[in-house]
């Protein structure tokens, strides 16, 4: 059940230090050895070198410096470091993909689970060809990889809404790993996120909407601008605020909202909110004992029939919410219990000071006492004379 993902799909100028310290990462003594690293066009031991020479020969040292790719596999599954790269060299000779690209492997064995890093240097040797990766291209690489570990006996990869160990996924998550500590800080209520605000508003106004101009308009309401080209795959949601004020990063796709949200799983494309709003039409006429769909008032409930007419949406709603609740609640008893260390170590240092203070203030009181009697003795030894 391993699972094949690419980890620097970004565009733009990179420092020549970034190649070269990936490269010393994947390569580190503490995570792999020397029997579980391979070089395909290249020597490991010299594999920066190989790469710079490469990109020089060419004159190609802008853009990407390299594509880095993870294979990992659950802790559950059955696999020696040795089989894992076995199978990353069958997945590099059975793609053309790969072909003249200097490519560095390593197997690490320093987790709970066997991971592969695949190092692709982003200039090919052979013809100076810069490496381009379309996401048709990495769903066919994937779907081989899948392929090789059946064909070896290991279980199938995960559907798209399964975790790692292939149960249906409840958490947030997302290949990106800033992408995901924001999302999950947006849940416990430490910052402010406008994907997290977009996934509960789509969320609520789908399971309020009877039409896809209402949906628009309630989506309006709660700040979010929805383009719906009814010639366009896609929808999206731009966050009117941060538009305004300029922000680059303002706009979401409902199809990248299921990505990170297992809320959205029957809820990811144009044809799934469209039934959605056909179901309320349908529900709202039913409550109300008409035979025509109408755009409700009030949703078309009333306080008593309110709960018979909950759809999964809601459902979905609901547990987004308590999971966000209950993170939050976490996080606050979390930061109450760094208050309250911080409040007892300030009392301890205030209760430190003031026994350092008392020792100060004896010590002076001794060293005077001691003085006094000093000069006693001196003056009774001089009557004696």
């Amino acid at each position: 059940m391993a699972i094949l993902k690419i980890v620097n799909r970004r565009n733009g100028k990179r420092k020549r230090s970034h190649l070269a310290g990936v490269i010393k990462y994947v390569l580190k003594t503490e995570k792999t050895e020397e029997k579980l690293i391979y070089g395909q066009n290249l020597e490991p031991e010299r594999a920066y070198q190989m790469m710079m020479e490469t990109k020089d020969l060419f004159n190609k040292r802008k853009g990407m410096d390299y594509f880095h790719f993870v294979l990992s596999y659950p802790p559950n599954e059955k696999i020696t470091p040795e089989q894992a790269l076995e199978q990353a060299k069958e997945l590099l000779e059975r793609t053309k993909k790969f072909r003249g690209y200097e490519t560095l492997v390593a197997v690490h064995r320093d987790k709970k689970h066997i991971h592969v890093h695949f190092i692709v240097n982003s200039v090919n040797f052979v013809d100076g060809r810069k490496f381009h990766l379309s996401r048709k291209e990495l769903e066919a690489l994937k779907q081989l990889q899948n392929q090789i570990n059946i064909e070896k006996g290991f279980s199938a990869a995960p559907g798209k809404y399964q975790d790692m160990n292939g149960e249906e996924r409840t958490e947030t998550v997302s290949n990106n790993k800033n992408t995901y500590q924001l999302l999950k800080r947006a849940e416990s209520g430490e910052v402010k996120s406008y994907v997290q605000t977009c996934a509960i508003s789509v969320l609520t106004q789908a399971a309020r909407a009877s039409s896809k101009e209402e949906f628009i308009q309630l989506m309006d309401q709660d700040g979010f601008e929805t383009i719906w080209d009814d010639n366009k795959k896609h929808i999206t949601f731009i966050d009117k605020e941060r538009a305004a004020a300029g922000e680059q990063k303002c706009k979401i796709r409902l199809s990248k909202l299921a990505d990170y949200y297992a809320e959205f799983k029957n809820l990811n494309t144009k044809e799934d909110l469209i039934h959605g709003f056909d179901e309320n039409c349908r529900i709202s006429a039913e409550t109300r004992g008409n035979s025509e769909c109408t755009r409700p008032d009030d949703f078309g409930l009333s306080d008593n029939d309110s709960g018979s007419a909950r759809t999964d949406k809601g459902s979905d709603i609901d547990e987004l919410r308590r999971r966000t609740e209950d993170q939050r609640s976490e996080f606050d008893n979390l930061r109450q219990g760094q208050d309250n260390l911080r409040s007892k170590g300030a009392d301890q240092s205030t209760a430190i000071g003031q026994l350092d203070l008392d020792r100060k203030q004896r010590e002076a009181a001794r060293s005077e006492q001691g003085h006094t009697v000093s000069g006693s003795v001196k003056k009774d030894q001089g009557i004696g004379r």
